[in-house]
């Protein structure tokens, strides 16, 4: 059948590439990001982020955790319910100089009906004979964050692997590390995080069992004999915060991110051969450590518009709830594209001490 070729020939498409061939998007489910907060915000947080979040956007934030051990939770959806992705972690600090931290992502398509099968060996169409799958991507994150000598100064890592399923068609284990810095000098806050400063390798493996009756007279059959890897690029976020003090029981917090994507030309609002810098900026309003207001302005697009260029870009608008160590978040966004229409997305966090003396 014509129809299931097509979707299985475009799942191997989608995992498929030369060895060592660089391809932008890899493991691009990372880049959304986790934390209501920080996704109200356009992602503007390499600067301020002080939480168990802190692994996805600066991890020297971990030490800046108000409690000895900190959970988070998260879950979003995209495109009605299709696309679910979901978040745990935990944050731990082991003394006065470092903190810990594991977390876990998955970003997965359910409940994918496989028709390879329909037919029995009578050519006769059996329903029963369809079977589901999941195509689902996960991280695996290890984090370490110590403060240094100089005071204000943290530095951070998180040794990440990847784990990427394609039902029985194709998996790939992939391994990378990120490398961040925070610093805090009165008002202004200032960071930096390097992903992937490794060179992020994703290591596939093609069932050619379950894929040979799609390409037994198909040219494209030698995908199905290729060693495939596919290739992260490093990347670079600076960022730079500052305080303002609005009355005794208002602040506010304005941070400007710039990331610098090192994988080619990209759709970004400043880009190069070589490079695309994106950036993005947020605002928060702290009422008495209590209430927050968050609106962030980030991912912004150049858009051809008839004989002229137009720039787009996405808004996010967030609240924040904080009470005896419990935080709930909110975010009104569209998680990192243009292309869809916008979600509601909530994060939980509690802060605790596993005893009293600490």
């Amino acid at each position: 059948m014509k129809f299931r070729t097509f979707v299985i020939f475009f799942i191997v498409i989608s995992v498929s590439s030369f060895a060592q061939e660089i391809r932008k998007y890899n493991n691009d489910f990372l880049s959304l990001g986790v934390g209501a907060k920080s996704l109200s915000l356009a992602g503007s947080t390499s600067a301020t982020i002080s939480d168990v979040t802190s692994v996805f956007w600066n991890p020297a934030g971990l030490l800046f955790s108000e409690k000895q051990m900190e959970l988070g939770l998260m879950h979003a959806e995209q495109f009605a319910g299709l696309l679910k992705f979901d978040y745990l972690g935990v944050n731990y600090r082991l003394d006065t100089l470092s903190n810990v931290a594991f977390s876990v992502v998955r970003a997965g398509v359910d409940n994918i009906q496989n028709s390879l099968d329909l037919f029995d060996k009578d050519g006769n169409f059996d329903y029963n004979r369809i079977e589901n799958f999941s195509v689902a991507d996960y991280a695996f994150i290890f984090s370490y964050a110590r403060k240094t000598k100089i005071t204000g100064l943290n530095l951070g890592t998180n040794f990440k692997i990847i784990y990427r399923n394609e039902g029985e068609f194709a998996k790939a284990i992939g391994f990378g590390v990120d490398a961040a810095i925070q610093y805090r000098k009165e008002k202004w806050y200032f960071g930096a995080m390097a992903n992937d400063i490794s060179t992020t390798f994703n290591f596939w493996k093609l069932n050619a069992d379950a894929l040979k009756v799609t390409f037994e007279t198909d040219s494209s059959a030698n995908l199905l004999t290729n060693n495939i890897i596919d290739i992260t690029m490093p990347s670079l976020t600076l960022g730079a915060a500052r305080n303002f003090m609005l009355s005794e029981k208002l602040i506010a917090k304005v941070e400007i991110d710039a990331k610098i994507y090192l994988d080619g030309q990209q759709n970004a609002l400043i880009s190069g051969k070589t490079f695309t810098l994106a950036p993005s900026i947020g605002a928060e309003f702290d009422y008495r450590h209590f209430v927050f207001f968050r609106l962030g302005f980030g991912n912004f697009q150049k858009v051809p518009d008839f004989d002229k260029i137009r720039t787009r870009f996405q808004p996010n608008l967030g609240l924040g709830l904080n009470y005896k160590g419990f935080t709930l978040d909110y975010a009104l966004t569209d998680i990192g594209s243009l292309l869809v229409s916008y979600s509601n997305v909530f994060s939980l966090k509690y802060q605790f001490c596993l005893n009293s003396k600490k």
